[in-house]
């Protein structure tokens, strides 16, 4: 059977592959850099899709009985997610943060989506 989380999480990872090539088609056919607004973009996605993967709505719920292994990972998944969110609508241009927190913030999110990335892929069923 599909799981429906996992179903709506590689969806946005599509969507963020798609996001990647057109802004290397654009600015190869046109000249125009977007690459900004893309990265931008990027990171809202990601963060949105580990939101959801983390299970958002039932964010309250996992302190009720006392935390397990599972409810911590979905924790700290909810609470990248949500950082890379807040990454992204600060390197937007319009705010173009330019720190070296943030920078390193944006490595750290770009090897957690690759490493989630190849899980999904090929680690499960």
């Amino acid at each position: 059977m599909f799981d429906l989380k996992k179903v709506k999480f590689m969806t946005y990872l599509a969507i963020v592959s798609i996001l990647g090539f057109g802004a290397i088609l654009v600015d190869s056919v046109s000249g125009v850099d977007i690459s900004g607004y893309v990265n931008s973009l990027l990171f809202i996605i990601i963060g949105i899709a580990l939101v959801i993967a983390g299970g958002f709505t039932l964010f309250f719920s996992y302190f009720k009985n006392g935390l397990t292994t599972r409810e911590i990972n979905k924790i700290v998944t909810i609470v990248v997610g949500s950082a890379s969110v807040v990454t992204g609508v600060l390197i937007a241009p319009f705010f173009d943060f330019n720190i070296v927190v943030i920078e390193g913030f944006k490595a750290i999110i770009s090897l957690i989506a690759i490493l989630t990335i190849a899980v999904e892929a090929f680690g499960r069923d």
